[in-house]
């Protein structure tokens, strides 16, 4: 009886593992055809974003908040994503927008983000 649940279980697994490899082989058709994208972050992550007009301020400042809510679209310009209520395209992912205070200090101060 144990080998005969031992074969079922190997069994199972080796199908999932083919499942897995079929599902990985998908997404890179849809990623090579535009379909797919990969998501910056996840719920729960904080986001750094630099914003030159908060409260009617002129100089820029480092908005910090967790995302709750991750929404992408696409228009005329291109794919952007929604965190929250904050819109940014990919490219100001590293300019604009961060996923480590650091990074955002160091683009505010005017070094190069990483």
């Amino acid at each position: 009886m144990d080998t005969e649940m031992a074969i079922a279980d190997r069994n199972h697994w080796k199908a999932e593992a083919i499942k897995a490899m079929a599902w990985l082989g998908e997404m890179k058709i849809l990623e090579s055809q535009g379909i797919y994208i990969k998501l910056p972050c996840k719920v729960g992550d904080t986001i750094y974003d630099i914003y030159e007009f908060v409260e009617n301020r002129c100089s820029p400042d480092i908005t910090e908040y967790k995302a709750k809510t991750i929404k992408i679209g696409k228009d005329y310009r291109g794919i952007w994503f929604c965190i929250d209520s904050t819109y940014f395209r990919p490219d100001d992912i590293g300019k604009t927008v961060f996923l480590d205070r650091e990074a955002a200090e160091k683009a505010l101060k005017g070094g190069a983000a990483e």
